[in-house]
């Protein structure tokens, strides 16, 4: 068994279970950040009636943060912009965010 990054296996997962991964992993990272409450300091609980997390002591609840972002394709005749940033894999082209 070996571990793979969500970008690795997009195509095998095709796009509704991509998307459901991806989820999946910012709700996971969500809870693993929010362990302990932004105001005062004391542990958090899951929330089991919505998507928050409360704090034990002063009640402040935290919800997972929307980041929303624009793609755009850059498209001319047959031709695609794309862009290649210094942190990517050498052959790894994106359509700019």
């Amino acid at each position: 068994m070996s571990f793979h990054g969500l970008r690795q296996i997009f195509v095998p997962l095709g796009d509704d279970l991509f998307r459901i991964a991806g989820r999946a992993i910012q709700i996971m990272k969500w809870d693993q950040n929010h362990q302990f409450c932004g105001r005062c300091g004391n542990s958090t609980e899951t929330m089991h009636t919505e998507h928050a997390k409360v704090c034990v002591k002063c009640g402040l609840r935290c919800y997972p943060r929307l980041s929303p972002a624009t793609i755009t394709a850059v498209i001319k005749g047959k031709r695609i912009l794309l862009a290649h940033a210094g942190r990517f894999p050498s052959k790894l082209y994106s359509v700019i965010a």
